[in-house]
């Protein structure tokens, strides 16, 4: 799987790689869901939650690719929406496996 110009070592259709990406998207939606509400307008907690979101979706890759593959995905400097259009890119990037992969495994597998 190639991601902003990187090779990535996944296969849709090894078991423990599929279990790594279920386990990171669940992980991924768990540290979100408990960033702080940012409505109120403080840049403190706006700073916080940016903190929290940029290190979510860092775990979220090197959860799926290994330790480091952020750092090698992303530059030094890069802000919050560099980091969720990587990971976007990455999610869009499985599901275009898996498609092709089912495609490829219909005429072995029984539909009752």
């Amino acid at each position: 799987m190639d991601v902003n110009g990187t090779a990535l070592a996944f296969d849709i259709l090894n078991p423990e790689h599929i279990e790594r990406a279920d386990k990171a998207e669940r992980e991924l939606e768990k540290k979100l869901g408990d960033a702080p509400d940012i409505g109120d307008g403080d840049l403190s907690t706006y700073a916080t939650f940016l903190r929290i979101v940029a290190d979510a979706y860092a775990d979220y890759l090197d959860s799926i690719f290994g330790a480091g593959t952020a750092k090698k995905l992303l530059p030094a400097e890069c802000g919050v929406g560099e980091i969720v259009d990587i990971a976007q890119e990455v999610r869009g990037a499985l599901e275009t496996s898996a498609k092709a992969s089912a495609e490829k495994l219909m005429p072995f597998l029984r539909v009752k």
